[in-house]
C-alpha cells in the first residue's frame, strides 16, 4: 500500500477581476492510496469560511464534494455514512472519507476479479497462454474527485469540480459538478443564465460551437453534417444539463457531458460564445452577474 498524505494550510486565492482584485481564502487538501485492487485520490482545495458569503460557498462545496466521497450509486444508495466528527478539520474529515473509499472500492473490485478470474479459468475456448495473458491483464478500478478554484472577480466566483471512475471496463468515466458559478454577493450557486424556452432560438449559436469543437478535434464538419455527429431529439441541441455555462474572459464556456449529446468517442463537447452574441439570451440576473464583461 502506498503512503497517503493530507496537506493542510491556508493560501490566499488572489485573481484579477474587471473591477478590480477579489480574494478568497481557499484550504488545500490532499489524499491518495492504492492497493491491490483500488487507486483512490481526492484532491483541490475548499474556500474557508470567513464571512457569510464564503461560508454559503463552502458548505455548497463540502456538500457535493461529501456527495462524491460517500460513493453515491446508481440507485442513490451511499456506501460511506456521513462524517460525524469535527467538520472544521478538513485533514480529518478528507482522511476519513478516503480511507472508507478505498474500503469500499478494494473490496468491489476484488469480488469483480474473482468473477473474471473464475470465468477466464472455467473457459474452455481459450488455451492456457490464452487464459494468463487474460487474468494477467485484469485492472484495478480507479477513483477521484478534484475541486479547484478557477476564477475570482468582484461579482462572481467560479470553482471546477469532476470526478473520474473507472471499474475495469473498456474506458472510465468523467462526472462531477463540472464548473460551479458563484455569485460573490450571495455565496449562492448561479445558473439561470437563460431560459430554456429560450433554446430554440440559440440553435444557431450552440451549433455553430459544436462545429467549431469537432473541426478543432480534427473532424470535417459542417452546419450540413453536423448532425451525423450527434444523438439529439429532432436535430434539436438543446443547452447543457449536466454542467452549467460559466464565464471566462472570452465568453460563457458551454460543455456537454460524456454521452450528453454524442458517443465516448465525441468527449465532452466545449466550446465559447461571446457575451455580445448572447445578450438577447440572458436573463436579467445573468446581465447583472456579467455586467463587467458585456457590453449593452
Amino acid at each position: 500500500m502506498q503512503a497517503k498524505t493530507t496537506v493542510l494550510c491556508i493560501v490566499s486565492a488572489i485573481l484579477a477581476g474587471c473591477s478590480g482584485k477579489t480574494e478568497i481564502n481557499v484550504e488545500p487538501f490532499s489524499y491518495s492510496d492504492s492497493t491491490e485492487y483500488a487507486k483512490i485520490s481526492i484532491e483541490g482545495e475548499l474556500p474557508t469560511a470567513d464571512d457569510e458569503v464564503t461560508q454559503a460557498i463552502h458548505d455548497t462545496l463540502l456538500y457535493i464534494l461529501e456527495e462524491q466521497m460517500c460513493f453515491t450509486d446508481y440507485e442513490g444508495n451511499k456506501s460511506l455514512e456521513q462524517f460525524s466528527g469535527d467538520r472544521t478539520d478538513l485533514a480529518k474529515l478528507i482522511n476519513y472519507y478516503g480511507d472508507g473509499l478505498s474500503e469500499v472500492l478494494s473490496g468491489m473490485c476484488k469480488t469483480d476479479v474473482e468473477y473474471r478470474d473464475n470465468n477466464i479459468r472455467q473457459n474452455d475456448m481459450l488455451s492456457e497462454d490464452e487464459k494468463q495473458q487474460m487474468l494477467s491483464d485484469i485492472p484495478s478500478w480507479d477513483y477521484s474527485v478534484s475541486l479547484r478554484l478557477d476564477t475570482v472577480t468582484s461579482k462572481y466566483a467560479v470553482f471546477q469540480n469532476y470526478t473520474y471512475l473507472y471499474q475495469g471496463g473498456a474506458h472510465g468515466g468523467v462526472a462531477g459538478a463540472g464548473t460551479i458559478t458563484f455569485d460573490m454577493k450571495t455565496g449562492k450557486r448561479f445558473t439561470n443564465f437563460f431560459d430554456r424556452g429560450d433554446t430554440h432560438r440559440m440553435q444557431k449559436l450552440l451549433r455553430n460551437g459544436l462545429i467549431a469543437y469537432f473541426n478543432e478535434c480534427g473532424d470535417e464538419v459542417t452546419d450540413e453534417n453536423l448532425n451525423d455527429h450527434l444523438q439529439v431529439s429532432r436535430n434539436i441541441v438543446p443547452l447543457p444539463y449536466a454542467y452549467a455555462p460559466y464565464p471566462s474572459e472570452d465568453g460563457l464556456v458551454f460543455t456537454y457531458a460524456q454521452y450528453e449529446i454524442a458517443c465516448y468517442a465525441a468527449g465532452m463537447p466545449t466550446f465559447t460564445v461571446p457575451y455580445h452574441d448572447l445578450l438577447p439570451y440572458l436573463t436579467d440576473e445573468a446581465k447583472e452577474l456579467l455586467s463587467d464583461k458585456i457590453e449593452e
